[in-house]
């Protein structure tokens, strides 16, 4: 076996049954998701879930200032400040941007760890 410095192989005899076979392990690890379980899971499901609760919360701050641009633009049409409308539907539109952004990215944490047939959590 040959050594090489982005690779290192190593040849491990195993005994199965009547017969010896010899397996090659790898000291990089293959990620298998898919096969953690709710009990004990792996490290990328806990930080899975630590990313779904970070940006749950910051979707909620993100509705939060859309409700006071929403409250903005109200009182700034009602006050006939033609600016300010402009300024707070900017601000809104970048606001409703960043809130798709944030949706994609849950959907697709979700649909990564989600387990096959499990219920996904919202």
């Amino acid at each position: 076996m040959t050594n090489n410095a982005r690779h290192i192989v190593l040849d491990m005899t195993v005994a199965t049954g009547d017969y010896q076979r010899t397996q090659v392990f790898s000291p990089t690890p293959w990620p298998h998701i898919d096969r953690a379980d709710r009990k004990h899971p792996n490290a990328d499901h806990r930080q899975a879930v630590y990313f779904v609760t970070m940006l749950t919360a910051h979707l909620r701050r993100i509705d939060r200032r859309i409700a006071r641009c929403r409250a903005a633009i109200a009182s700034a049409e009602v006050a006939g400040d033609i600016e300010n409308i402009y300024g707070f539907r900017s601000l809104l539109e970048d606001e409703q941007q960043e809130r798709e952004a944030v949706e994609i990215w849950l959907d697709n944490l979700r649909r990564r760890f989600c387990p096959p047939g499990g219920r996904k959590r919202r």
